[in-house]
Formats: C-alpha cells, sequence, structure tokens
C-alpha cells in the first residue's frame, strides 16, 4: 500500500483539509499538509487514532437493529475531523478547518479511500451523499 500516495489524493481534495491518517493492519501512518503547525503531538495523534477505535466499536455494536455506521463527523473548536472505516478492522481520520460544508469532502474521500482501499466499499445510499439535494429532501 502507497499510504503517502493516497494521502497526498486526500490532501489534493480540498485545501482545508489539514490531516490525514489511518489505523491500518494495526500500524498508525499519518501526514500533515506541509506548512501547517499540528495541534497534537505525534504521540497524541497516535494515541486520539487509537481511541477512535474503540468508540468505532461502540458504535458498530449497535449495527443489527441501526444498521452499519459510515462516516462520523465531529465539529471541534479549531477542526472538524472525519473517521470512515476501512474494512473491518481500519480506520481512515482526517480533518479540516472547522468552517467547511462537510458532504462535498466526504464523498470524494470516500471515493478515493474505496481506490486505494478496496476491500473497504461502502455501502452508503448515494443519495445520502447527494450535495445537490436539501437536507429536508434527503430524508423523505
Amino acid at each position: 500500500m502507497n499510504y503517502e500516495e493516497f494521502f497526498n489524493e486526500v490532501l489534493r481534495v480540498d485545501r482545508s483539509i489539514r490531516f490525514v491518517g489511518v489505523l491500518h493492519n494495526g500500524n498508525v501512518i499519518t501526514k500533515l499538509r506541509e506548512g501547517l503547525q499540528p495541534y497534537l503531538t505525534a504521540e497524541e495523534s497516535e494515541q486520539s487514532i487509537r481511541d477512535s477505535r474503540l468508540r468505532w466499536d461502540s458504535r458498530s455494536m449497535y449495527a443489527g437493529k441501526i444498521g452499519d455506521p459510515h462516516y462520523v463527523i465531529t465539529l471541534h473548536d479549531k477542526i472538524m475531523r472525519f473517521t470512515i472505516p476501512i474494512g473491518d478492522e481500519g480506520l481512515l481520520l482526517f480533518s479540516t478547518e472547522p468552517d467547511v460544508y462537510p458532504i462535498i469532502i466526504i464523498k470524494e474521500i470516500i471515493q478515493i479511500k474505496e481506490e486505494f482501499f478496496p476491500e473497504s466499499k461502502n455501502h452508503l445510499d448515494p443519495k445520502l451523499l447527494d450535495s445537490q439535494k436539501p437536507v429536508s429532501d434527503i430524508w423523505k
């Protein structure tokens, strides 16, 4: 797996993307956009990604009743953080500046993720990621 190529593709999606990290096959690999100062140390970033795995597993506990989770977006004061599964055991995490429109970005990132990690095809209904529809129309 060429993580550097994958990270570069993710960073190309939008200038607001600051950070990309993956937990894959037990390893944590990360990249910060060049020229930016990290908010977390390398050790804090790795621990945060590993902690995200625990949170993801707790969300997945209810998949039999409410369906599989497809992604999580968390808005912090300084960043918006996205978490997307890679297969059964891995995670892709990336962060953006906090003032982005997340659906446009998440749609492109999922496509890139599926290209680089074919084992992690997302079975999300495409209409839920249709950035042309107002939110009120999605739930009709």
